[in-house]
């Protein structure tokens, strides 16, 4: 749990808003869990708006560098276009 609260905090720190989908272990009834699965909702218009700080802590949960996200974590980030953006 404490990984996920620090991945949590960086978000924070950076201004990160979204919504948070937990699956997995952890929210089954699964004693002791090894990890959390979980993907970041973002509105695709506020990631391209966001500043440097915001774009690269999202990107650190699409591409899950050596050392962070921490092992604990199972992450990625998925993008909310606006309707408009649809051309079908």
């Amino acid at each position: 749990m404490q990984s996920f609260e620090d991945v949590l905090d960086v978000h924070y720190e950076n201004d990160v808003r979204g919504e948070i989908w937990l699956d997995g272990s952890f929210v089954t009834e699964k004693i002791n869990p090894k990890d959390i699965d979980f993907v970041l909702e973002i509105k695709s218009e506020f990631y391209d708006g966001g500043s440097t700080q915001l774009q690269g802590a999202v990107d650190t949960l699409i591409d899950n560098g050596p050392d962070w996200p921490p092992a604990e974590c199972d992450t990625n980030a998925m993008f909310h276009d606006p309707p408009e953006w649809n051309t079908n």
